[in-house]
């Protein structure tokens, strides 16, 4: 798994299929027998007025069978990480203090990349879910 992303300047296509490797990379470390299915949400988010620079950012929902313990899986990602070096990683828990159990986490490099991985219990199909998002720098258009 590549977990540094290049700082050098990129074109928005080279930023946005590094976020893109690091999502896919991520998932990767899910165990497909507990992956039911996934669905993929794309935008452009413009980073200037003239339209010069944008960032990517995708979202993937990624069902997953009842059994799968998603808050354990949520804590290795964050200890590959916190082991690598080069990012910022930030945990979640439940805000109402009832659980300690890792409910999110939010990863920002050096370079400009942001992940961010929430588990729900219900992703609007009666299924568990693992919601993964990461966002690109900002890049030329």
């Amino acid at each position: 798994m590549n977990l540094n992303p290049t700082s050098k300047q990129q074109t928005f296509d080279e930023a946005k299929q590094s976020a893109l490797a690091l999502r896919d990379d991520i998932e990767k470390t899910l165990p497909s027998e507990y992956v039911t299915d996934s669905t993929d949400a794309d935008n452009l988010i413009p980073c200037d007025e003239a339209g010069d620079t944008g960032q990517y950012d995708g979202t993937r929902t990624i069902r997953v069978a009842d059994g799968f313990d998603r808050s354990s899986w949520i804590d290795s990602v964050a200890a590959t990480f916190s082991a690598d070096g080069g990012w910022t990683v930030s945990k979640q828990v439940a805000a109402d203090g009832s659980s300690d159990a890792t409910s999110g986490l939010s990863l920002r490099s050096e370079a400009g990349y942001y992940v961010r991985i929430d588990e729900v219990s219900d992703a609007g199909q009666g299924a568990p879910a693992i919601i993964l998002s990461a966002s690109s720098p900002c890049a030329t258009l």
